[in-house]
């Protein structure tokens, strides 16, 4: 089990795997143990890390949430990757944890999943926000998956890794 302390509270990660750091995003209300069916995957080729999100999973819990939370998170992932030395790291998750900025001003390729059958979002609500993000910049790609559930990377796990795998060029 390993912790690292971020403002004086201690927030879980576990890794497994080698080769370039690829660390998995769980979203609001979750935690890092929603990945466990994808990591043994991803980790035959990758350094897996899952952290759990302050008062998420086995990660300290808060008395009251930040009132910018997601930029909050993205401050967790920034600490992690300092904690363990990291420069040059992979993201997969949740996408508002890093758009704190408008999103023609970031500077980094993000791939945008969805499905059609998602039942957590109105139909069709994937590709329109999609859409509207591609538009505002050249560093957006998306794929919307005809079939499965919340998460889509979660429910065409095998179809995704293969997605992942030519995105991050490897």
């Amino acid at each position: 089990m390993s912790y690292f302390t971020y403002n004086d509270k201690q927030i879980y990660y576990e890794e497994t795997g080698e080769g370039t750091p690829l660390i998995l995003l769980h979203g609001n209300t979750s935690c890092g143990k929603m990945f466990e069916p994808i990591v043994p995957a991803l980790s035959a080729e990758y350094r897996v890390i899952v952290p759990d999100f302050l008062g998420n999973g086995r990660s300290d819990r808060v008395d009251k949430w930040p009132s910018d939370l997601w930029f909050d998170l993205a401050k967790q992932v920034k600490a992690l990757c300092d904690h363990l030395g990291l420069k040059k790291v992979y993201l997969i998750g949740s996408i508002g944890q890093f758009f704190h900025k408008p999103i023609e001003e970031l500077s980094v390729r993000m791939l945008l999943t969805g499905s059609l059958e998602d039942d957590m979002f109105p139909k069709e609500h994937c590709r329109k926000l999609f859409d509207d993000i591609c538009a505002k910049t050249n560093m957006a790609e998306q794929h919307i998956f005809a079939h499965g559930g919340h998460p889509a990377m979660m429910s065409n796990m095998d179809e995704f890794i293969a997605l992942g795998k030519r995105f991050f060029g490897t």
